[in-house]
């Protein structure tokens, strides 16, 4: 499966932007689905293109599975300058830590500033780490990101 995905990818390297797989689709159950299958396999696909290996595309744009800033990492880090959001914000209301604004809102806030898996707090555990600079006072986004990509 990661082969013809790879392949499809270099099919694929004069377009200038190009989205990241998307669903999995179950030939007997007759259905896509998502989840952790689908990001772990898209990642898996995404390491087999780059560091250095990844076509000349403009942009990469990540998608499956986003639901968290870990994730949202996980795909810049192999080479994904954007991510595209489906199921998250379908969630119940509910299921989002903020308790007013709009489901959209409710689903950004989550992704972006959950203490322990938002996008703030990985960037900042990385800076920790060593593993991302700031850049005039600020960690950002796009250095997540390998130069060959953006």
């Amino acid at each position: 499966m990661v082969a013809f995905q790879v392949e499809m990818v270099n099919a694929a390297s004069s377009a200038d932007a190009l989205v990241v797989f998307n669903r999995l689709f179950d030939v007997e159950k007759g259905v896509a689905y998502g989840g952790a299958e689908l990001s772990d396999r898209n990642l898996r696909v995404l390491d087999f293109l780059t560091p250095g290996a990844s076509p000349a595309f403009k942009e990469l744009s990540g998608t499956g599975n986003i639901h968290s800033g870990r994730m949202i990492v996980e795909y810049a880090l192999r080479g994904c300058s954007s991510v595209q959001l489906h199921t998250f914000f379908q969630l119940p209301l509910e299921e989002y830590p903020a308790t007013e604004g709009s489901r959209i809102q409710r689903a950004l806030h989550a992704l972006i500033f959950a203490p322990r898996d938002g996008l703030i707090a990985v960037m900042r555990e990385r800076e920790v780490a060593g593993l991302l600079e700031r850049s005039g006072g600020e960690l950002r986004f796009l250095d997540l990101v390998p130069e060959q990509t953006h």
